[in-house]
C-alpha cells in the first residue's frame, strides 16, 4: 500500500524549506539550555555539555 503524504503540495514544501537559510534571529530563539550554530544555511542544535564535562 502507497502512502501519501499529508501535504497537498509537498513540492512547495520542500522549495519553501530550501528558500528558508538561518539566521542570528534563530539562534536568538533557541532556548539557553541547548548549543545552536549555524552550518552551511541550516540551524543545528544540541543538548549543552554537563557541568563536569563543561571544564
Amino acid at each position: 500500500m502507497l502512502h501519501v503524504a499529508e501535504h497537498p503540495e509537498p513540492h512547495k514544501a520542500k522549495r519553501h524549506e530550501a528558500e528558508h537559510r538561518a539566521t542570528y534571529e534563530d539562534v536568538l530563539r533557541v532556548p539557553p539550555e541547548r548549543v545552536a550554530e549555524i552550518i552551511h544555511g541550516r540551524l543545528y542544535t544540541h543538548p549543552r555539555p554537563a557541568s563536569r564535562h563543561a571544564l
